[in-house]
């Protein structure tokens, strides 16, 4: 083998591996091509877009989502970043924020988890994620998805996030914040 060659070798194993890397980040995301499609009642697809236009009268971008129960709507959100200048008006965590204000916060956290169902107009964004996996939500369902392009780029935004990241000590000072609070007591 030439000199050459090894370098060129080389580049293509760190392509492939890159390459790779990427669809390893991504394909989980992509597991539910493999379900079967839903299908939406009319009722709730018309409440879910109705939703979402209620976002363009502010200029936000149109997303709408539902939280249902069982059967029963018990949230509703569209987003809401311009209008309220909130980085976290987004339409899914919105219709949390509405469930948890209408049923309690403890009555919310009582709910079977296998019975809640986030339906979005629009595939979730890693924010409005990170809110479904901290409240237990499992089932999502969503008109649009994302391109691939917008997974890759997404991905390589949260591995970029992840290598820019550090930890300073001080986890002591935190443990003693989680003390002060009064479920600390009984989950120790």
């Amino acid at each position: 083998m030439q000199p050459g060659q090894k370098k060129i070798n080389r580049n293509f194993i760190l392509l492939l591996s890159f390459i790779l890397l990427i669809l390893i980040a991504i394909a989980p995301s992509q597991l539910y091509l493999f379900k079967r499609n839903y299908q939406l009642n009319p009722e709730l697809k018309d409440t879910i877009i109705h939703s979402a236009a209620q976002s363009l009268r502010t200029l936000d971008v149109p997303v709408g989502a539902v939280l249902l129960y069982g059967n029963q709507i018990i949230g509703i959100g569209f987003n809401t970043v311009v209008r309220d200048s909130n980085v976290a008006g987004h339409a899914e965590i919105n219709a949390i924020n509405d469930a948890i204000r209408k049923s309690g916060f403890k009555t919310f956290s009582g709910y079977k988890r296998d019975s809640i169902y986030m339906l979005s107009t629009f595939d979730p964004c890693l924010m409005c994620r990170g809110a479904l996996i901290e409240y237990g939500i499992r089932h999502i369902i969503f008109l649009k998805e994302k391109t691939w392009f917008e997974r890759i780029k997404t991905s390589l935004k949260e591995m970029r996030l992840n290598l820019m990241q550090s930890h300073t000590p001080g986890a002591s000072l935190q443990d003693s914040l989680f003390r002060l609070h009064p479920a600390y007591h009984q989950r120790n």
